[in-house]
């Protein structure tokens, strides 16, 4: 009940994000996947950590922006969930180059850019990805929303994703 105090059981803390999801799933399935995320103060440092103790391998790009948290609540009688997602802060300059420098430079069967953008952060980030990710011809898939979707659609992603909310 808003408004109201509750107790609660144990909290998981867990990397996460759209994109680290689906690499998270496919790591599972046996299927190569690599979370490229920038990351930056303790949070970046904990998300880190779980991916190596997941042992999903990562090419985490370190900046200074915290990374941002976003907390769950999950209802276990109604199997609900409720996010709370914090904005966090723009990616730097220095960090939106070497995103897309890892993308250009690192062969990939496929990239997923997955998730939302702080802001501040420009939408032509994900038009940046995209083109490092098509001149070496990988297919790219992209689930987001807002700006970040209308700039996928435009720099010709191979799949773009979003539900109706998104839309």
């Amino acid at each position: 009940q808003p408004g109201r105090s509750h107790r609660v059981g144990p909290a998981r803390r867990q990397a996460g994000g759209k994109g680290v999801n689906v690499a998270r799933v496919l790591h599972h399935e046996g299927i190569a996947a690599i979370v490229l995320a920038p990351v930056g103060g303790a949070s970046g440092a904990e998300f880190a950590r779980d991916l190596e103790r997941a042992s999903i391998p990562a090419e985490l790009i370190h900046g200074d922006a915290p990374t941002r948290l976003s907390t769950t609540v999950h209802e276990s009688d109604t199997g609900r969930a409720t996010l709370f997602n914090e904005h966090g802060d723009p990616l730097s300059p220095g960090v939106r180059l070497a995103l897309v420098a890892t993308v250009h430079d690192r062969p990939a069967d496929c990239v997923v850019v997955a998730g939302s953008l702080s802001p501040g952060t420009p939408a032509g980030l994900i038009g940046d990805l995209l083109a490092a990710a098509h001149e070496r011809g990988t297919p790219t898939v992209v689930d987001a929303s807002g700006e970040a979707l209308l700039a996928a659609a435009a720099a010709g992603a191979t799949v773009v994703k979003a539900n109706l909310s998104e839309i």
